[in-house]
């Protein structure tokens, strides 16, 4: 997915306190007060532009606009973290891992894909994007780590063993998650035909 710059809107409350401490400092009444107000509003946001960005960074994603900055952002984080545990995964040897990383990254995708498109159930899954997903980008990390130091014991050993045994069960789980999703969108369109067939029986376009 192609990244984006997102501008601020740190520049739009600047000029408001501007115009606001102007007109504390000079009554507007005079057309000379807001042809000068107005030409350092314009200064104030160009240069703004310029310099915050630099200062605050924000990222955005091409195709991400929910209209709700909450599920944007949470989109966002998740895409990340995506990202994140596709670099991991490649640094991973373990074909057997590497494989089920896949299955995790495939069902993610998707789940990005469903909250883009019915942002209405993305507190469905918060939980599954605030925690499950940054957790499961930690400790597959942290997997990495230890098969790049090599057997140095019988805890290390047990480490990746106890890893590798979860990563079976991470799987259904997001495909559990992944499903519930999808199963309440098929759900609501299924009321929704039956609601919408019975209101045309009603009104005689539908035979009963």
């Amino acid at each position: 997915m192609k990244m984006v710059k997102s501008k601020s809107i740190i520049p739009i409350y600047l000029i408001g306190l501007l115009w606001l401490l102007y007109a504390f400092l000079f009554p507007l009444y005079r057309m000379t007060d807001y042809f000068m107000v107005s030409i350092l509003s314009v200064l104030l946001y160009f240069s703004t532009m310029l310099v915050i960005p630099t200062l605050f960074p924000r990222k955005g994603y091409e195709g991400i606009n929910t209209k709700d900055p909450y599920t944007d952002e949470m989109l966002i984080t998740a895409i990340d973290n995506l990202e994140k545990l596709r670099l991991i995964r490649n640094a991973i040897e373990n074909e057997k891992v590497r494989k089920q990383i896949q299955d995790l990254d495939s069902d993610t995708h998707k789940i990005i894909e469903l909250i883009k498109k019915y942002p209405d159930k993305c507190s469905k899954v918060s939980q599954f994007f605030l925690y499950y997903l940054p957790t499961t980008v930690k400790l597959i990390n942290n997997y990495k780590e230890l098969e790049m130091q090599g057997q140095v014991g019988e805890n290390h050993s047990k480490g990746m063993e106890k890893m590798e045994g979860f990563m079976n069960e991470l799987v259904i789980a997001y495909r559990k998650i992944l499903d519930d999703l999808s199963e309440d969108k098929v759900m609501e369109a299924s009321i929704d035909i039956d609601v919408m067939e019975k209101m045309l029986q009603q009104d005689e376009y539908l035979k009963g």
